[in-house]
């Protein structure tokens, strides 16, 4: 038995070495691979694998790595062609999310309600105009139901004390059974009118908090300095990005949370997979590497092309 033990002790040793080693080998590893193309840019393609495509989105992993793909051409036609960026199935440098959460989901539902999102000014103007009208809708509509629940519980009370006043005497006379009867009918309509309305109210909910989380979204994407619409009062954090470059200890990724359209998934993989390469932000609000996805096509704008080139020293 202590054989057994000894041995056991080394295998969960051996494990735990190994662990830690893997850890700071890939560390290390991604320090080796920034080192080399800070110093040497643009001579060898970056790679990139696909990691989680979640089905939710309702995006084959071919046609999310064909989006992929066209972000990349983007910026490869502009040095003519020059292999910046290389696809790989396994073990890229570079891992490509496509992740869905509540900030999709909020999305997807007002789209199939026929609501039209733009991420500017004038269609956050339009979204919240139809909030605050839906939003003042559900709270009238709730506050009445509320006062015709309070006034039906009080009825039915009343109801239900009378019919226990004529059962003490042994039973109501037929005009007053009659009577009691209608009020029990009109009680019972009552009730079944107030449940529709609830139902009714608690499927326009769902469409409250989706405009309450656009919403939070096109704030914190156009840096509108106006209150937050969320319904529940929550936020989603400081800052919403459809996209986002991730680059720490652990390696590097591109996660993608949400997109409208065709288009608008290849510009925020064209702008993710330029931080990969290197670039920056720019002032230019039709540039795809400006700080907020405003534009709907993957042409480059004149600031793109020259931090572009100024990366590669190309200039």
């Amino acid at each position: 038995m202590k054989f057994l033990g000894h041995i056991f002790r080394i295998i969960i040793a051996t494990a735990i070495i190994g662990t830690v080693l893997y850890h700071f080998n890939t560390q290390f590893q991604t320090a080796i691979d920034q080192k080399y193309e800070w110093l040497f840019p643009c001579k060898t393609p970056i790679t990139y694998s696909l990691g989680t495509v979640d089905p939710k989105f309702g995006i084959s992993k071919d046609d999310f790595l064909t989006a992929v793909k066209a972000g990349e051409k983007t910026w490869e036609d502009a040095l003519n062609g020059k292999n910046l960026l290389e696809y790989i199935p396994e073990n890229g440098k570079v891992t490509v999310n496509l992740i869905y959460d509540e900030r999709q989901t909020a999305t997807d539902k007002l789209k199939k309600l026929g609501y039209v999102i733009n991420n500017d000014k004038a269609g956050f103007s339009d979204l919240k105009a139809k909030y605050d009208a839906l939003s003042k809708t559900f709270n009238q509509t709730k506050a009445q139901i509320a006062n015709d629940i309070t006034d039906l519980k009080r009825d039915q009370a009343a109801y239900e004390k009378e019919v226990a006043h004529w059962n003490s005497l042994g039973g109501a006379p037929k005009d007053e059974f009659a009577k009691l009867q209608k009020e029990k009918n009109d009680l019972n309509s009552r009730a079944d009118n107030i449940n529709q309305r609830q139902n009714t109210l608690n499927q326009s909910v769902d469409t409250v908090n989706s405009l309450g989380t656009v919403l939070n979204e096109q704030i914190d994407t156009l840096n509108l300095d106006v209150q937050k619409y969320n319904n529940n009062q929550q936020t989603l954090g400081d800052e919403f990005d459809q996209g986002e470059y991730i680059l720490d200890q652990s390696g590097r990724s591109i996660n993608i949370y949400q997109y409208d359209n065709k288009a608008k998934l290849e510009r925020v993989l064209a702008h993710e997979l330029g931080h990969a390469i290197g670039l920056g932000h720019n002032d230019n609000p039709k540039s795809v590497m400006y700080k907020l996805d405003q534009g709907t096509t993957l042409t480059l704008s004149a600031e793109d092309i020259a931090a572009l080139k100024a990366v590669c020293h190309t200039l």
